[in-house]
């Protein structure tokens, strides 16, 4: 019966299907008698079982992003409003308290300036 085969000895062994093309998009684990198709961080199988799809975390809420989240293949990045740097990844402060905590400990912030566009959107600028 698929996914196994019997030796020599009689004796059934589970066949390693990712050994065969399975047509995963990004990568195959090998289960007992069958395969199943994993995706890459980021990404999720499809409906189809062997193509990933990218996860909007922005959409689903899971970016933790304090006032805006822009999509990214495989992430995201959290922005903030026009007077506001982003600290931290998801937190906005105010550009002069980004300042004086950058002076502080540089190497734990993850500054993104941001500013208006003329039609009043904002623009992320990494």
């Amino acid at each position: 019966a698929g996914g196994y085969y019997q030796r020599n000895t009689g004796e059934c062994v589970d066949e390693d299907e990712c050994l065969i093309e399975t047509n995963c998009e990004h990568s195959c684990e090998n289960t007992r008698g069958s395969y199943r198709c994993v995706c890459n961080e980021g990404y999720r199988v499809a409906n189809n079982g062997k193509d990933c799809d990218d996860v909007n975390e922005c959409q689903e809420g899971n970016s933790g992003c304090e006032f805006g989240c822009m999509n990214t293949m495989s992430s995201y990045k959290c922005y903030c409003e026009y007077g506001y740097q982003l600290y931290n990844k998801t937190h906005c402060e105010n550009n002069s308290t980004v300042t004086n905590l950058t002076r502080e400990s540089k190497n734990d912030t993850d500054t993104i300036p941001t500013h208006p566009t003329n039609s009043g959107q904002i623009l992320v600028i990494s």
